[in-house]
Order: C-alpha cells, then sequence, then structure tokens
C-alpha cells in the first residue's frame, strides 16, 4: 500500500491510512506494507507546521496493489494523473481518505466504484477451464458445460471454484463478463447493446440489470466519469 502525499499535507488521512494498515508491533501480523510517495519525494511541509520525509517518486505506485490519495489539497500534474491512472488501470484499489467535512479530490471522482477484477494466478487445476471461459465470454456457457470441459461433476466443479476462487463458477463468470462491460464502457463508444452481445449478457436489459446490482449505477453514468 502507498499513500500519495502532497506539499501542506493534512496528516488526518495519512495516520488514518498508517493506523489501519501500517506497523503495530512485533505481537499484531502485518498484513500489509505501507509507505508514502510524492510526485517530487522530500521533505515536505504540512499542515500542522511538521514536515514530513518521503523518500520514493511516482514509481512507487507501480507496484502498489493499494494507492491512498492522501491528499486533497493535492492538484495533480500530468504526471500524478497518468501514475494513479496507470495503477487503476492494471488493477490497483484507489482510495481516497476524507473528513467528513471535506471531499475526495475531483480528478478521483472514478475511485467510487470498485477496482476491476484480474484473473490473478489461475489454480493449475482450474486454470484451463478459466482460460477456456475466459475466450469465450460471448457464449452461453452453464455450469453443467463447464463440468463436462474439466470431465468433472457440476458438484466437484463447484467444491473446486468454493475451495480454490471463494466463489461459484456463475459467479466467477459473471464477475469476469461485468469486468469486461467495464472496460470496454471505459475505452470505447460502443452501445449497450453491443457489449452484451461480447459479454454473454445477452441485452441491453440484462446488462443494465446486473450493472445496477454489482455497482449501484448505470452504464451510461459509469461511462461518463470515464469520458
Amino acid at each position: 500500500m502507498v499513500a500519495l502525499v502532497a506539499p501542506n499535507q493534512e496528516l488526518y488521512p495519512v495516520t488514518s491510512a498508517s493506523a489501519v494498515f501500517g506497523y503495530h508491533g512485533p505481537d499484531i501480523p502485518q498484513r500489509y506494507s505501507f509507505s508514502l510517495c510524492a510526485e517530487h519525494p522530500r521533505s515536505l511541509p504540512t499542515t500542522l507546521g511538521v514536515p514530513i520525509q518521503v523518500d520514493s517518486g511516482l514509481e512507487a505506485l507501480d507496484d502498489a496493489d493499494t494507492v491512498v490519495i492522501a491528499s486533497w489539497t493535492l492538484t495533480p500534474s500530468p504526471a500524478v494523473l497518468h501514475a494513479v491512472s496507470q495503477a487503476h488501470a492494471r488493477g490497483a484499489r484507489i482510495v481516497a481518505v476524507c473528513a467528513e467535512s471535506s471531499s475526495p479530490p475531483p480528478w478521483a471522482s472514478w475511485t467510487q466504484y470498485p477496482p476491476l477484477p484480474t484473473t490473478g494466478p489461475m489454480p493449475d487445476s482450474l486454470a484451463p477451464l478459466l482460460e477456456w471461459l475466459l475466450s469465450r465470454l460471448s457464449d452461453q456457457v452453464t455450469v453443467k458445460d463447464m463440468a463436462a470441459y474439466s470431465g468433472v461433476s457440476p458438484r466437484t466443479l463447484t467444491r473446486q471454484f468454493a475451495d480454490q476462487l471463494g466463489v461459484p463458477p456463475a459467479r466467477w463468470l459473471l464477475e469476469r463478463r461485468l469486468a469486461a462491460t467495464r472496460a470496454l464502457l471505459e475505452e470505447t463508444d460502443l452501445p449497450v447493446e453491443t457489449i452484451a452481445t461480447r459479454v454473454g449478457l445477452s441485452s441491453a436489459v440484462n446488462l443494465r440489470r446486473r450493472f445496477h446490482t454489482a455497482l449501484r449505477t448505470t452504464p451510461a453514468a459509469y461511462r461518463r466519469s470515464f469520458h
């Protein structure tokens, strides 16, 4: 986890993130690494008058699983926008921390949506099936079809998904279809009906229903936030 900070930094968002994800002593397992970065790393002034030392630049975002936008006083340069956008594009979580009287920076408005799920490392026993599914999202594939492709019973396949991926097969497939939908909304001007066909959601009506259930917004509103 990397917190992006800036000159005249408010300490509240930094200390809040550190309190949750930082080091808490030898008796508490540390499940996250936590560091700071800035466009121009150096000793940065804060609103409390106590400087903070930042040693890492924007390159720290290249490998971050989670990026915390810790400064709502930040006016982003093209370099900052590019670095954060690149982190978001590869699947990093983007989080804005704000006090009750403040709000996240307007340029980070897309952080209201959860990150796109990534396929991540595929379990060896399921990798051929998952790759097969991803190659034919437009097809109507049932759990029975998946089981037949894998040479196991539907019950066995469902157990394998639960044990190794934490979700049932149909849920995994739906999440990938929604991820593909989001990517096409972000990157293209294709009509919703066309996207629905491409990702296997059959119709614009079904896509909108599934999309709203997952993200509590419409495809059109989602697309506007990226264009």
